[in-house]
């Protein structure tokens, strides 16, 4: 509340509003703002009185605060005036007729409201204690294909993330979901809700039929409901009283503009129906509803035969987003729209054009007709809610927008829907820097084909998908590899960096450079660019930024000890895999920042760009030189986080180690050790073999457990992760990078990595946890992982990181049936075996899976997890053998048992190579037109022209590879 006195009467009117606020004991916080505008005394009774009431108002959640109207600057004048939900003037009139004066308003425009008339929205909640749906997989397109109805029903919203690169939207199995722009997690158009139960949508789609006086929320509107969720789009079909009903989202590929088409079908043999179709949008554009109080809204009229658009710009600057604007249209069927058989690379995705089995007709297939009526308008998203706080269909729209609103979008239009057939229309949302750029680009969105749009954007798909294609006898392992697992990585990890379950927004250092490491052999450039982004974000000693928002760089600077390595283990991948050197010698800056304080964990900024720059390749290696001290026991420190952030107290002192750092850092050296010598840098390498031979030689003397290797040491010396203990007796991270790195004795990687598959294979709930048992009352404590409940997350439950690893491992030493047991414990397609806990997509890696009763199986936060770049790679890499160097093709293979051949396609620089694995019994010699490859061969494809077909006969298992030879992880 903002309120400007300046004589006694305004004192009085201050001092009963804080009385009435106290009486009315209401849990919400109240600032109340007073601007002092009493004329300068020597006495000033008006200020003395107002400072002294404030003295009085410091207990409670009603605070009062004075400042004088005198000395507020004109910036801090426009933010109270913005922010403030109610704003008076103490110019004598009593409180209870400013109070009148107040309600006044409200229930007028209430009123006005009531009497416009609104219809109840028929609504149909998905029954709870339901099972999941079953679903398939379409073999060309990917998509995930289920229906929802009765019983049938995912416990927890099964949602799609669609993406461009700085843009984009979840859609849920009931059409639910948020928008963004730029910053997921500090600037979404529309809220986000984390509510999996309610799947509270934000954007909303209803139905007016004028002739029943019936509405619906469409999405929720149909007991019976096909989806086929695909990357870069979602399509729905279900039916109500006489008509079919189609909706399919997508977003544009480059442009930061969403699409929802609309399409509406008559059954045969009933009267034409009069109907209303209105869309809304509850606009926030920022990262919670506190910033909605800071936005303008607006509507303008129609230029020419252009849309009707509802605008809504953010005029609080203070994340860099300030200016920034939204805006709604909704766009008729155009002469010259095409429909998805003229459009080649629609016209076989049947999977976006699903139709009702229960319609009982057919789909009007006729080029739907352009239409032209006049559409209302609103900027109120009060109109959609009764009284009582129901969700209602206005009958008519107030075309009011602007102060003393709710800021929404609103637009409806009226139609008459003939007998058989079809009335089309595309709901448009878009975002764009400035008001006038969001005119400009709704200009340029109006009359672009919305197929053609989502051709394009499932184009970005395949052409993504098309350098690695596996062909094997389980379809869902091909749909995953093949589809869900790039377009996770790339539209999810990378782009949206935001899941149901976490809108993030930020980036992570290490989260991002595993996702982008994870398309070096799909589009090498977008691993290019994720290592110039993060080189940008290291301070000049080595040190980086944990995580940071954008466009600002607001971040943490910590003591975590993995972060910075991520940097030079990319870059290496990068070089081993491209040959491109240059990558290294291009020039970035430092930041320039506080070091963390004496004592704290991290300290949070936006960090200034330094003058100081050097290669990506120094970056690189400086992030190496400061990861080499050791404590007591000659391995590296542990910090406030090693990879498990949970464990955040281990080393907070600086003394603690870490095993897994150990093994780490010695698969990072030797990944970068050719880089130093190849750029001339004989002392750095030398000092670096020096440092790996230590650290090896530290692992075996102090690290090893007996039947495995322990997990490190407090800052007072006591050891974690030892059979001893009766908490985190072993950790799987260790145990599968033992043998990932080749840095330990061989029996003994072999024999920890069964340790870990004894002691952390859970055979009755098909998981493989983390750590067990779980940290609980562990002394020393370990961190803020001892909050976690048992079995939940990094406290014991399967991390699927660390499973994925461990499935890398098994593969590694040949050991199939494991590693395949690891695969379907983590592959969201496969869970649906092991019981209906799981309850979240079957086509997106979740980060997480409960390992404790009675939850076991049940399924964590889904899409917003590294994990899904991880089992990209090990399915490739690891499973299938295949790994594609520059110059040069390597193929291993650890096919599950059961399988008897698969098919590997790969297509680098324009040149395809197709691989065909084959076990003996299926085949003794290569089949005609392709050349023997032995298993574990190396072959110089500098050496062979053309197109490449080749055999590779799958032998026995092999054992763990000797340690020394050099492999990028």
């Amino acid at each position: 509340m903002l309120i400007r006195v300046a004589d006694a009467t305004g004192v009085i009117m201050v001092r009963e509003l804080c009385a009435l606020l106290r009486a009315q004991g209401s849990p919400l916080p109240v600032d109340i703002v007073v601007l002092d505008a009493e004329p300068p005394s020597y006495l000033a009774p008006v200020s003395s009185a107002l400072r002294s009431l404030a003295e009085q108002q410091n207990q409670g959640r009603c605070k009062l605060h004075v400042l004088s109207d005198e000395t507020v600057g004109p910036d801090t004048r426009f933010a109270l005036n913005l922010l403030a939900r109610v704003r008076w003037f103490a110019d004598g009139r009593p409180l209870a007729q400013q109070l009148e004066r107040l309600g006044l308003n409200h229930e007028q425009a209430a009123k006005a409201r009531r009497n416009a008339g609104a219809t109840l929205v028929s609504t149909l909640a998905a029954p709870p204690g339901g099972d999941a749906p079953e679903s398939h997989f379409d073999i060309d397109s990917g998509a995930c294909q289920f229906e929802l109805g009765g019983p049938s029903q995912p416990p927890r919203p099964w949602v799609n993330v669609i993406a461009n690169e700085n843009f984009g939207c979840q859609v849920s199995e009931r059409g639910a979901g948020t928008s963004w722009a730029g910053n997921s997690r500090l600037h979404q158009i529309t809220p986000w809700s984390n509510d999996a139960l309610l799947d509270s949508p934000g954007e909303w789609l209803m139905l007016y039929c004028l002739d029943s006086g019936r509405a619906w929320l469409l999405g929720r509107a149909s007991a019976q409901q096909q989806i086929s969720h695909v990357p870069g789009a979602t399509a729905m079909a279900f039916t109500l009283p006489g008509l079919v009903v189609r909706l399919r989202w997508t977003v544009d590929a480059e442009a930061a503009v969403k699409q929802c088409q609309v399409e509406l079908h008559a059954a045969p043999g009933r009267a034409p129906r009069r109907l209303r179709l209105l869309a809304g949008a509850q606009w926030q554009l920022g990262a919670d509803s506190s910033a909605r109080r800071s936005l303008v809204t607006r509507l303008d009229a129609p230029q020419g035969d252009g849309p009707l658009l509802a605008l809504a710009t953010q005029t609080d600057g203070l994340n860099g987003f300030g200016g920034q604007t939204a805006w709604m249209a909704l766009r008729p069927t155009r002469a010259g729209d095409a429909t998805p058989d003229q459009i080649e690379s629609l016209a076989s995705e049947q999977a976006l054009w699903p139709w009702p089995a229960e319609a009982g007709f057919t789909p009007d297939l006729n080029i739907p007709k352009p239409w032209s009526v006049g559409v209302e308008a609103s900027g109120d998203r009060r109109l959609l809610f009764d009284d009582e706080g129901r969700l209602v269909m206005p009958h008519a729209l107030d075309g009011l927008a602007g102060p003393a609103t709710d800021p929404a979008a609103l637009l409806a239009v009226p139609l008459r829907l003939e007998v058989g057939h079809a009335w089309h229309c595309t709901v448009l949302l878009g975002h764009a820097p400035t008001l006038a750029a969001a005119r400009e680009q709704a200009a340029s969105a109006w009359p672009a084909d919305p197929l053609r749009r989502l051709a394009a954007q499932r184009e970005v798909w395949r052409t993504l998908s098309a350098p690695v294609q596996v062909d094997t006898p389980d379809p869902a392992f091909d749909a995953l590899v093949n589809h869900w697992l790039p377009a996770q990585v790339l539209g999810c990890r990378i782009w949206a960096r935001a899941g149901f379950y976490q809108a993030g927004g930020a980036f992570g250092f290490r989260d991002q450079l595993q996702d982008a490491m994870a398309l070096v052999q799909h589009a090498p450039e977008r691993l290019a660019a994720q290592i110039r982004r993060h080189a940008a974000r290291q301070f000049p000693p080595g040190d980086v930024q944990h995580w940071w928002h954008e466009p600002a760089g607001a971040g943490v600077r910590t003591h975590f000890a993995d972060d910075r390595l991520w940097l030079a283990l990319a870059l290496a991948l990068y070089v081993e895999r491209t040959g491109d050197m240059a990558l290294g010698d291009e020039s970035l800056p430092f930041l320039q920042g506080r070091p963390v304080p004496e004592g704290a964990e991290d300290v949070y900024e936006v960090p200034a760009i330094s003058d100081e720059r050097a290669s990506i390749y120094e970056h690189a290696a400086r992030a190496i030189d400061v990861s080499l001290p050791v404590g007591a026991h000659g391995l590296p420190l542990f910090g406030t986080g090693d990879w498990n952030d949970g464990m955040n107290r281990v080393g907070a002192e600086g003394r603690g180690e870490s095993v897994w750092m150990g093994f780490f850092l010695c698969g990072v050296i030797d990944a970068l050790h050719p880089l130093a010598v190849a750029r001339g840098e004989p002392e750095r390498a030398a000092r670096w073999r020096q440092a790996r031979k230590a650290l090896a030689t530290a692992l075996e003397a102090e690290a090893w457990d007996g039947r495995w290797y322990r997990r490190g040491w407090f800052d007072d010396g006591s050891v974690l992760g030892t059979h001893t203990d009766s908490e985190c007796r072993i950790d799987l991270i260790v145990q599968a990078w033992a043998v990932l790195t080749g840095a330990a004795q061989p029996d003994r990687a072999a024999l920890a990595l069964d340790s870990a598959w004894r002691e952390l294979h859970d055979r009755d709930a098909h998981l493989l946890r983390l750590l067990w048992p779980p940290l609980k009352d562990h002394q020393p404590p370990a961190g803020y992982i001892q909050a976690y409940p048992g079995g939940v997350r990094e406290n014991g439950g399967q991390y699927n990181h660390a499973a994925t690893w461990a499935l890398m491992a098994s593969a590694k030493l040949g050991q199939a049936e494991r590693a395949w047991a690891a695969f379907t414990a983590i592959s969201p397609a496969h869970r649906g075996a092991h019981g209906a806990t799981y309850g979240l997509e079957p086509f997106a890696v979740a980060g997480d899976i409960e390992a404790a009763a009675p939850h076991a199986g049940r399924g964590g936060w889904s899409w917003y997890t590294g994990a899904a770049g991880w089992l990209l790679r090990a399915s490739v890499e690891s499973l299938c053998g295949v790994r594609l160097t520059d110059g040069l093709l390597r193929v291993k293979p650890c096919l599950p048992p059961h399988w008897p051949e698969a098919r590997v396609r790969l297509i680098q620089h324009g040149r395809r190579i197709e691989v065909l694995l084959q076990r003996a019994a299926v085949a003794k010699a290569a089949p005609a037109g392709y050349q023997a490859l032995a298993a574990g061969e190396t072959l110089a494809l500098s050496d062979l022209d053309g197109e490449l077909r080749l055999w590779v006969a799958i032998p026995e298992p092999a054992p763990a590879r000797v340690p020394g030879s050099v492999e990028t992880i």
